[in-house]
């Protein structure tokens, strides 16, 4: 929607959606790769609920996320910045 936009040479705006489910078959990360390269403005939004689709259930209990995404969220999330701007909106 990004390119067709600048394409136009419009100026709407673009959000997307993506669910952390969505992350686990690739498309998603080939989407973001692409807006990198082309430089499209557009505002993603990550609906993490700290699992994907999948079952991450043990026989222990849930199992934790793990991987570099769910680290550098964790990471972003427990920053003194993020968390003012969590508080104001």
């Amino acid at each position: 929607m990004a390119v067709g936009r600048d394409l136009l040479g419009k100026n709407n705006h673009v959000i997307v959606v993506i669910g952390d489910g969505a992350m686990t078959a690739g498309q998603a990360y080939e989407a973001m790769n692409n807006d990198g390269f082309l430089d499209s403005n557009l505002i993603i939004i990550l609906n993490d609920k700290n699992q994907v689709s999948l079952l991450t259930t043990t026989v222990d209990g849930p199992a934790p996320p793990v991987g570099a995404l769910s680290k550098a969220l964790k990471k972003l999330q427990s920053s003194r910045k993020f968390q003012q701007l969590h508080q104001t909106a």
